[in-house]
């Protein structure tokens, strides 16, 4: 930076990228929270007509339309998940957008908890040289980095407890209300 225009024109760039960055945060942060509900929503409809059937709650003359609306939740499951893949194709536009990223984390109740959805999702950036090890994919629980070693960005799991999380934020947004 060699003068005063070119110091503010850094500013101004950094200051938009920053609020470019906090709008796609927000998004992550919404979009999260729907996808848990709408994917706990249809399999908790489908274990609990299952369980019927199995502890006789369900009588077996209403199996095939009980079949029919599991059925119908398998496929409701389905879509959200390749929905889900295609949310790939939106977080590749943002990496252009920044030009490349140094760290990928997964987090929160999916991501966390799905390892073939881990894989899934870098599969489709390995054009830029991301990588996962499958093997420390396939076995990690806990907070670790799970790129391969010959991976252009690191790759992490951080397992997150998000009802603590809602639970501190909520304090800390009411704690003025008193």
């Amino acid at each position: 930076v060699t003068g005063c225009q070119e110091l503010a024109d850094f500013a101004t760039t950094f200051n938009n990228m920053a609020g470019r960055l906090q709008n796609i945060d927000n998004s992550r942060g919404q979009f999260m929270g729907n996808i848990a509900h709408e994917l706990r929503t249809p399999m908790t409809s489908i274990k609990g007509f299952i369980d019927g059937m199995l502890d006789g709650t369900i009588p077996e003359s209403e199996y095939k339309h009980y079949l029919g609306v599991v059925s119908q939740e398998t496929g409701r499951l389905a879509r959200l998940v390749q929905n889900m893949l295609d949310i790939t194709k939106l977080v590749a536009a943002y990496i252009a957008e920044l030009g490349g990223v140094d760290l990928i984390v997964f987090t929160a109740g999916i991501a966390e908890n799905n390892p073939w959805l881990r894989e899934d999702v870098c599969k489709n950036f390995e054009w830029m040289g991301i990588k996962i090890d499958k093997e420390v994919n396939d076995r990690t629980r806990d907070a670790a980095i799970i790129s391969a070693a010959d991976s252009t960005a690191k790759v992490a799991l951080i397992p997150t407890d998000e009802e603590l999380m809602i639970a501190r934020d909520t304090m800390r947004l009411t704690k003025d209300l008193k």
